[in-house]
């Protein structure tokens, strides 16, 4: 027994005790239950009787609970009590406070508190009333003033009847109340707070609180079924209906004393203009998790307005969004609306005036495939996507969110939240700049693909702390500076594609990045003009480098021992160059064997198989006579080697066809000086002969002639055997060069 008054001391004689018992005001008993209506009767003053938490303990059922003429309030909460009967509590005429919270109440007596003139507070929740007797009334009552039967989850208030014209709190939250009517509240004329939340409601009529002039506060949160407010009255002033199924336009113009409106979690898509004018003293409104797609113009400049909470609605960007958030924060009427307060839950802060869409979880427009692990919302003008849109989707693997031309990341807020995408596609779109916080609620991601943006800069702390990374793509982008540390974090981080970026290359510094981790990385189209041994020497793990349409002119060749993989043009590349990697043709040709083109190996191929040629013709002539004629023939084949070969080994496909050129040329050359030879051997032989003819005497007439003319075919006839001979050797050794 705790003794709640003066204090009492053991020691003490026991007339003083008995004195100090006397005084005696409220007692708290948890373990001995009331044995006999005279239990207290040496406590005169005892005010306050509290036997909480008696489990076992239950009103006698033909006896008196206590007789006792100044007990006021009885508390028994959480006790065994099944039922209240006509005489429990008759003995106790002061009483105005009775709580028997939590009990296992089925039964109350219509005259219960027949005795109790001056009872003022009832409280019978969470128990098991259903309706609350066979007669379905509770009679006596008249002078209570608050009256709670919540959590009597059975309890349909419509089905019982209170004779209690004096009551203005009632209560029954968490009951089993369907309607509201003129009915249900019959004989509660003074009424002035209502609590009927998480009821099955759904339905008020129009004049279920019309008659209660008095009513001030009405609370009907959780009515799952209650889809309009459709009732009317001229004195309430505090309405929440949190969490109910409201949709479509809330209307309020019935309610003209109306201050405060509580209306979250509903699917309220409008406003009604009208009901804004009528209800002019408004000075809260409670609308976050509806679906309201605009803010009224006329909303914000209520005159009396103070609080406005609009986050989580599915608003969309419009032309003056920016003027009500501009005015929104003016005001300042942003007074306690997200309870954690989240910076990116403000609606002023992520919605912009582009001409664009927003999207929002409660109301998903994204495709899917591949059995749900990947979620599509590419091409779809999305201007703002709520942080929490892929919460509710646990096994999407890859996200795709190309060709969103007019979306960019909100500084220093996270993009998503999911805890299983991996792949992230966001091509296209016109993202400017990443910060530290962008990914950071993306713990599994892996691979970024970001080509075709306007991003600028890359710092040190862009990518922290997505350890995990494995890919980034950033080309088509439009950076001008890359931080050296940019990717120093990332120790996972493979290949890096910073392709058709043209501007950050031209920066002067002596180390290109500082990565541990990167393997492949392609700048093609970026730019470069010069590399040395320094350039990538941070970068100690670098395999495969593609330099593809940059215009290098020259670079060191030690980095070639340690790549495996190397791509670059041979357009720009300077003779000094050229002519140190014609020593190390076969390494070149091993490192671009993994290129989309091998230009420079097939330019040093060119360079030498045309110096080849040009070695094996001039031996192949050096044993014809070197005429003015051929001389110049020679030069001009020469120098149009010597041209060509210094060209692209783009344009070296025509080479082949150039080589056969030039070799007919010489050929025709070779064997024109070839015949020249044969005919004046073959004129200084007739001469001779001719001679030799003339010489001889003409013994005989005709026949003489005869056998000169002979012995001449026969001459000719040899001479012409030995040319052709001589004409199928020089063709043979020309076919073999």
């Amino acid at each position: 027994m705790i003794l709640m008054s003066a204090a009492i001391l053991l020691w003490m004689p026991l007339s003083i005790r008995e004195i100090t018992a006397y005084a005696v005001e409220k007692i708290v008993e948890p373990e001995n239950p009331i044995t006999n209506e005279n239990m207290y009767a040496d406590y005169p003053y005892l005010r306050e009787l509290d036997m909480s938490y008696q489990t076992a303990f239950d009103f006698p059922m033909h006896q008196v609970l206590l007789d006792h003429e100044r007990l006021s309030a009885y508390i028994c909460n959480y006790c065994g009590i099944q039922s209240i009967y006509n005489q429990s509590l008759s003995k106790l005429p002061h009483l105005t406070l009775i709580v028997l919270k939590h009990n296992a109440l089925k039964y109350v007596h219509p005259d219960s508190f027949q005795h109790n003139s001056r009872l003022d507070h009832i409280d019978l929740s969470g128990n098991q009333l259903v309706t609350i007797n066979s007669q379905a009334t509770l009679r006596h009552i008249s002078s209570v003033s608050i009256l709670n039967l919540s959590q009597n989850r059975k309890l349909d208030i419509n089905r019982v009847k209170l004779e209690c014209d004096r009551l203005m709190i009632f209560s029954c939250n968490n009951c089993a109340t369907t309607y509201l009517d003129r009915n249900s509240f019959a004989g509660m004329s003074r009424l002035s707070h209502i609590n009927f939340n998480e009821n099955m409601v759904d339905q008020i009529h129009y004049d279920a609180l019309e008659w209660l002039s008095y009513l001030k506060t009405l609370n009907i949160d959780g009515n799952r079924n209650l889809t309009m407010l459709s009732f009317s009255s001229n004195s309430l002033k505090w309405l929440s209906a949190e969490n109910c199924s409201l949709e479509g336009t809330l209307q309020t113009s019935h309610l003209p004393e109306l201050k405060t409106i509580n209306v979250r979690g509903n699917r309220i898509t409008n406003l009604d203009e009208l009901s804004l004018v009528t209800n002019r003293k408004i000075n809260t409104l409670l609308l976050d998790d509806n679906e309201l797609e605009k803010i009224p113009k006329i909303l914000i400049k209520l005159p009396e307005l103070q609080r406005l909470c609009l986050d989580r609605n599915l608003l969309q960007p419009y032309e003056n969004i920016d003027e009500a958030a501009l005015v929104y924060k003016k005001r300042f009427l942003r007074q306690n609306c997200s309870q954690d307060d989240i910076f990116h839950h403000k609606f002023e802060y992520y919605l912009t005036n582009k001409n664009g869409v927003a999207v929002y979880k409660k109301n998903p427009v994204h495709s899917v495939s591949n059995n749900g692990a990947t979620i599509d919302l590419s091409g779809r003008n999305i201007v703002f996507i709520e942080q929490d849109y892929l919460i509710d989707y646990a096994n999407v693997l890859e996200f795709m969110f190309d060709n969103n031309q007019q979306f960019d990341f909100k500084e220093s807020m996270p993009f998503l939240e999911s805890y299983s995408v991996e792949i992230l596609y966001m091509r296209n779109c016109s993202i400017t700049a990443l910060n530290s916080s962008t990914f950071e609620k993306l713990p599994k991601l892996t691979s970024l693909h970001l080509q075709g943006n306007q991003i600028l800069s890359l710092q040190g702390t862009s990518f922290y702390p997505q350890h995990g990374l494995t890919y980034i793509n950033l080309a088509g982008n439009n950076l001008q500076l890359i931080s050296i540390t940019a990717f120093l974090l990332l120790g996972l981080l493979k290949v890096l594609i910073l392709d058709d970026n043209q501007h950050f290359w031209r920066t002067n510094r002596r180390h290109f990045l500082i990565s541990t981790s990167i393997s492949n990385l392609s700048c093609e189209n970026c730019g470069v003009e010069q590399l040395t041994d320094e350039t990538f020497n941070m970068m100690p793990n670098l395999r495969a480098l593609n330099l593809h349409n940059n215009n290098l002119k020259s670079f060191d060749l030690n980095p070639l021992n340690e790549l495996e993989t190397l791509c670059i043009d041979d357009a720009y590349l300077d003779d000094t160059t050229l002519h140190k990697l014609e020593k190390h043709f076969d390494r070149v040709t091993e490192l671009e064997a993994g290129c989309k083109k091998q230009s420079l190996s097939r330019l040093l191929r060119s360079k030498i198989n045309s110096r080849n040629i040009l070695y094996d013709i001039a031996d192949a002539t050096a044993m014809t006579d070197a005429t003015e004629e051929t001389i110049i023939e020679r030069s001009f084949a020469g120098s149009t080697f010597e041209s060509f070969a210094r060209r692209s080994a783009g344009q070296a496909i025509g080479l082949n066809i150039l080589v056969i050129l030039i070799t007919s040329l010489l050929t025709f050359q070779l064997y024109g000086s070839h015949s020249h030879i044969h005919s004046v051997r073959e004129q200084n032989l007739l001469h001779n002969d001719q001679k030799n003819v003339n010489a001889q005497p003409n013994c005989s007439g005709n026949e003489n002639s005869t056998d000169s003319a002979s012995s001449e075919e026969s001459v000719i006839q040899k001479r012409n055997d030995h040319q052709y001979q001589q004409q199928e050797k020089e063709r043979g050794a020309i076919a073999r060069e």
